[in-house]
């Protein structure tokens, strides 16, 4: 199983003119479970923890990143999933100080 995030932008509350930049594709060895639009928890190694892929205002923040938008998928491994494929960094998924403060006023 596969989490894409698409529809990116480089800043959460940029308006967007067109469909914006695709985003990584991680793999997914357990679940993905969405809690009141405010929290995406993703179990991408299959111990039954989750990392979280937190949202900024309504988009998903990862590695400097905002993506409006979602997909988890199950396909065979395509040329095209692989070249966007990225390991997981839980890390990358932090959301600087100064956005939060940004978004929370």
């Amino acid at each position: 199983m596969y989490l894409k995030l698409f529809h990116g932008r480089e800043h959460w509350d940029e308006q967007m003119e067109d469909w914006g930049f695709e985003g990584p594709i991680f793999v997914v060895k357990g679940f993905v479970h969405s809690t009141y639009n405010a929290h995406l928890w993703v179990d991408h190694q299959g111990t039954g923890n989750g990392d979280e892929l937190p949202y900024v205002g309504d988009c998903i923040h990862y590695d400097g990143k905002y993506y409006g938008d979602w997909s988890v998928f199950e396909s065979e491994l395509t040329p095209d999933i692989e070249a966007a494929l990225e390991p997981f960094d839980p890390d990358k998924a932090i959301v600087p100080d100064e956005i939060r403060q940004a978004v929370n006023g």
